[in-house]
């Protein structure tokens, strides 16, 4: 293992450079924490507001949690601790963002000096530091640090990191300190895998990250008990879960088909557009783009098979050449440079590869980003090291990408420093993405300007012509937004619009119409012409299988104060979606209304007694309380006491 001799003065200057790296990160993002929720953060951060009421919910609301298959509980659980330390505190969540952020960036500079004592560099911790500042100061990562709910991105790299680097510093120490090196290279499998895992799936990685690592600088070699150390984790973490899955979906081919329905691409078209994608998130993460960054990526083209766009042919001939040069230098001793290349293109493999996810997000090069600025900076010290008259040039070179890259970031946190500047920023960048137009109209629609709302609802609809329903719907929104009663032709296009099966997006729209209507922000709207033409079009769909749409009639119906429908379309979400409590408390409470007790508490007993069907949480269990209370005054004739509940159930 090779160490540089560095003087006291040559460490002090490091680390005095280090420290002011963090701080002046600090400094570039902070304006940026006054910027607003956004997307996904209403989804997942909503749910907190029940922590106000009552703190000790907190376990209930990180159990629901379904924002991945896991439920990502370690990341809900930071929410909840911002929540309940915090209140509902935009700024507080952005500001643990950025701590977290300025904790990834210590790693990142901490792992990479570490992986280069295993080589001959001779500008060791200045390579570590010019790859912390290129990461700490990336334009690209500004999506994820002011996006609130890429916490879980953020964890999950956090976690990764210190699991890659406790298995460095385990590997480099088995022959000197093998009592402290197992204990290391076991909790990077052993603690810090499930801790990435439950934060964001993709901390499933970690243990093919380490193999990276065994493989290009370690080799399987050191004490025999090493050795078996390492064959039984990655045995354990990687080969046995990795043939599971595989044997799974080979049995199930349908497993990953199916989930391809609600998409608007397929397996084969996906994985020929990442190939181009790869090599858009490696120019963004080294050349900032402007035109190219942001959370609007919708509109990206794409790649309708090997050939169209041509760039796709020329993508996949890359991408291969890059795998197969990262395969034959395994043997040989150029680390570095190419294990940066290999932890770049295996840190997407789960959110780049063939899982029906979106197309491009800037997030996902959070972890990959590490290894094209750790081959960057290799590359550039290398070169100052062997041609020394260069050297002046290239150390200048050293400072002056990090500041353009700090330029860089510092206009994209202004952007994001409010909703206008992002939204003019995104419908510059990208005038063809739908999303942004949505938003656009939502944002004019707040505004009272329900004409520019529709102008901009309408590209939409042209754009998406195959989910009139949705779109038919989302007017709707605008207009109960807007506070403004739409035509009768609205009610008619919705009508025709409500034909054979759900768009992808309908469910989505109905939900959030259906809130608006029981917030009381809908006066404008005849709920009973909706209410008709729903019913209508479900008359028409027997087989109509998604319960969530007859919950929602029933929302509607009982708004109307209609019970015996609400009761009707409750009972036939309980049969659709038996194994939930949700439409069965539905049911119980509309039972009351209509004033039939006696199957109310039928239904009660079984919310009680569910023998295995569900989990009784707390808040259920205050839900019991408030109906048989309910009962019970409605039996003995008195007030019936006040609701603990409103129409969230």
């Amino acid at each position: 293992m090779y160490t540089a001799p560095y003087k006291l003065s040559r460490q002090l200057f490091i680390s005095g450079a280090f420290i002011g790296l963090l701080l002046f990160t600090a400094c570039i993002y902070w304006p940026g924490l006054q910027g607003p929720l956004l997307l996904d953060d209403f989804t997942n951060l909503s749910p907190l507001k029940q922590l106000e009421g009552d703190p000790a919910l907190w376990r209930e609301i990180i159990q629901t949690n379904n924002s991945g298959p896991l439920g990502r509980p370690i990341s809900m659980l930071s929410f909840a601790f911002n929540q309940i330390t915090s209140g509902w505190n935009v700024w507080s969540f952005k500001y643990t963002n950025l701590t977290i952020h300025i904790l990834c960036g210590t790693l990142v500079f901490w792992l990479a000096g570490r992986l280069l004592m295993a080589t001959n560099t001779p500008y060791l911790w200045e390579t570590a530091l010019l790859v912390a500042a290129l990461w700490l100061l990336s334009p690209l990562f500004v999506s994820t640090v002011l996006y609130v709910v890429q916490r879980m991105a953020q964890l999950a790299t956090l976690f990764m990191l210190a699991g890659l680097l406790c298995y460095v510093i385990g590997r480099q120490g088995v022959n000197t300190r093998p009592a402290i090196s197992i204990p290391l290279i076991a909790s990077t499998f052993l603690i810090w895998t499930p801790l990435a895992t439950f934060s964001k799936e993709n901390g499933a990685l970690l243990p093919f990250l380490a193999l990276l690592l065994e493989a290009f600088f370690f080799r399987f070699q050191g004490p025999r008990s090493i050795k078996i150390l390492t064959y039984v984790m990655y045995l354990t973490f990687l080969v046995i879960p990795l043939f599971a899955v595989a044997t799974f979906v080979a049995l199930h081919p349908d497993i990953i088909s199916s989930s391809y329905e609600d998409r608007p691409f397929t397996l084969l078209q996906r994985l020929l557009t990442e190939s181009r994608i790869v090599w858009d998130y490696a120019l963004a993460l080294t050349v900032p783009q402007g035109t190219s960054f942001g959370i609007y990526h919708d509109d990206y083209v794409l790649s309708k098979d090997i050939f169209h766009p041509i760039s796709t042919f020329l993508s996949l001939i890359g991408v291969s050449f890059v795998v197969g040069w990262i395969v034959l230098s395994i043997p040989r001793r150029s680390k570095t440079l190419f294990f940066g290349l290999a932890f770049f293109l295996g840190a997407h493999l789960i959110e780049s590869s063939i899982f029906p996810l979106e197309l491009y997000f800037e997030h996902r090069n959070y972890l990959p980003g590490l290894g094209i600025y750790l081959t960057s900076a290799l590359l550039l010290f290398s070169a100052a090291a062997r041609f020394p008259r260069l050297r002046t040039i290239l150390f200048i070179v050293a400072v002056l990408v990090p500041g353009i890259f700090a330029a860089a970031t510092v206009n994209r946190v202004l952007v994001w420093q409010s909703l206008p500047t992002l939204l003019s920023f995104a419908a510059t960048t990208h005038p063809s993405s739908v999303r942004v137009h949505t938003h656009i109209a939502l944002y004019y629609a707040k505004q009272g300007k329900i004409d520019e709302a529709l102008r901009h609802a309408h590209f939409v609809g042209d754009r998406r012509p195959q989910q009139k329903d949705a779109q038919s719907l989302f007017r709707f929104i605008l207009y109960c937004t807007a506070s403004a009663s739409p035509p009768s032709s609205e009610y008619s296009y919705l009508e025709s619009s409500l034909n054979g099966k759900a768009s992808r997006n309908f469910q989505d729209n109905f939900r959030i119409l259906t809130d608006r209507i029981l917030d009381g922000n809908c006066t404008g709207l005849e709920i009973e012409k909706i209410i008709s033409a729903l019913k209508k079009w479900l008359s028409n769909r027997p087989h109509h299988d998604d319960w969530r749409t007859f919950a929602l009639l029933a929302k509607l119906d009982a708004h109307q104060g209609d019970y015996r429908n609400a009761v009707i379309n409750a009972e036939l979400a309980r049969t659709l979606n038996p194994g939930d409590p949700i439409p069965l408390m539905m049911s119980i409470y509309y039972y009351i209304q209509s004033g039939d007790s006696e199957k109310a508490r039928s239904l009660l007993d079984l919310l009680q007694h569910p023998n295995g069907l569900y989990s009784i949480t707390r808040s259920i269990r205050k839900i019991i309380e408030y109906y048989t209370q309910l009962l019970d005054a409605r039996t003995s004739d008195r007030h019936s006491p006040s609701a603990i509940f409103d129409h969230e159930l």
